[in-house]
């Protein structure tokens, strides 16, 4: 009897630290930078872990291409981009296309099973709240900034089901080994 207690009680404590492995551990971005006037009419997301990547996407984001073959010239002029210390930040580069969306808020930012779940919802462009008419149309964006992760970050939007719960559905996968990303949701 003493045996299987111990047996038993090794079980339950082995369960117990399988679940808290398991457990999903806050992952907090360090800024987030989000709005609706982008330049970029085509949905993507992806990562930016370079200055270069960075800047290539912030040239996409603020219009800015060359005038002819005037090296150096551009039109329109663009601020410069926010500066990042790449060695131990990368950013998630998120283009909603032209949709009737605000821009993007976190909802939950997560690492769990070896990913980063960030759980994003869009902001209306209703002054008064609400949704938003499907006629109103803007350029959403969002630059969430992450501490450096080899881990890919799974970036996923809500779903509202008939009983009113949420599911999270996956729309892209990107950083870590995988590069790939899809459209997100306007």
């Amino acid at each position: 009897m003493i045996q299987a207690l111990s047996l038993s009680s090794y079980g339950a404590a082995l369960l117990f630290m399988q679940l808290l492995v398991q457990m999903p551990t806050p992952y907090p971005p360090e800024r987030v930078f989000t709005g609706a006037d982008s330049y970029v009419e085509q949905p993507s997301i992806s990562v930016a872990s370079t200055p270069a990547e960075w800047n290539a996407d912030w040239q996409r984001h603020m219009n800015v291409t060359p005038i002819g073959n005037i090296p150096g010239v551009t039109f329109p002029t663009a601020e410069t981009p926010p500066s990042f210390d790449f060695d131990k930040y990368e950013l998630v580069v998120i283009f909603g296309g032209l949709a009737p969306v605000g821009g993007y808020s976190v909802v939950d930012s997560i690492q769990k099973d070896d990913h980063i779940y960030l759980r994003l919802q869009t902001l209306s462009l209703n002054p008064n709240g609400g949704p938003t008419p499907s006629s109103i149309k803007a350029n959403p964006y969002a630059f969430i900034v992450y501490k450096r992760t080899p881990l890919p970050i799974v970036v996923e939007f809500p779903t509202q089901l008939q009983d009113g719960s949420i599911q999270w559905n996956k729309v892209a996968q990107v950083g870590g080994s995988h590069q790939a990303g899809n459209s997100p949701q306007g």
